[in-house]
């Protein structure tokens, strides 16, 4: 519960919780700033947590697999951060394994919002259980703004490859941030 307008509490949304896991992990600083270009979460008997910086308000959450040699997802999660607002949110899930990749805003100016509630419930729950069942530990991280960084390409997926059916999307207003009223409680 958090204190609302007029002084009355409230429920804190799912993207307001989803921030403060990050926080919480130290994958960002109170003011919502993303502390470094990759980081790694190990806990005894689970595989490790990635963490790999995308731009300045995305970052990619994973745990990897190998198969035949190939690294798989497990899941990945592209998560957007909304300093001003205290908030994150889910912006995609893959799968390898099981052949998923959903995006919750296919375009601009649209989105998906039962996929939307869907991927940030499921998102708020992994983080808890990050945190709290597992007790994962930052053991690698590398400096955000460090010489030895490299950015990669993104890899150029085809216009519909690999995307699950879905209901048409609605439409999103202010860049999505009109998006977060009313999910999420």
């Amino acid at each position: 519960m958090t204190k609302g307008t007029f002084g009355k509490t409230r429920r804190r949304s799912v993207y307001e919780m989803i921030f403060e896991r990050l926080l919480k992990l130290g994958i960002i600083n109170a003011e919502g700033r993303i502390l470094y270009s990759y980081m790694k979460f190990e806990a005894s008997g689970f595989m490790p947590l990635h963490v790999d910086w995308i731009d300045d308000d995305k970052i990619s959450i994973a745990h990897n697999g190998i198969q035949n040699g190939d690294v798989m997802a497990d899941p990945d999660m592209i998560v957007r951060i909304v300093p001003e607002m205290k908030m994150a949110e889910a912006l995609t899930f893959q799968n390898d394994y099981l052949g998923i990749f959903q995006e919750v805003y296919p375009e601009p100016g649209k989105f998906y919002p039962k996929l939307k509630t869907e991927l940030n419930s499921f998102l708020n729950s992994w983080l808890k259980r990050v945190i709290e069942d597992q007790g994962h530990v930052l053991t690698v991280t590398e400096p955000l703004y460090g010489e030895e960084v490299e950015e990669e390409e993104p890899d150029e997926e085809e216009p519909g490859e690999g995307k699950a059916e879905a209901a048409e999307p609605r439409q999103a207003t202010l860049d999505g941030i009109e998006a977060f009223k009313g999910f999420g409680t």
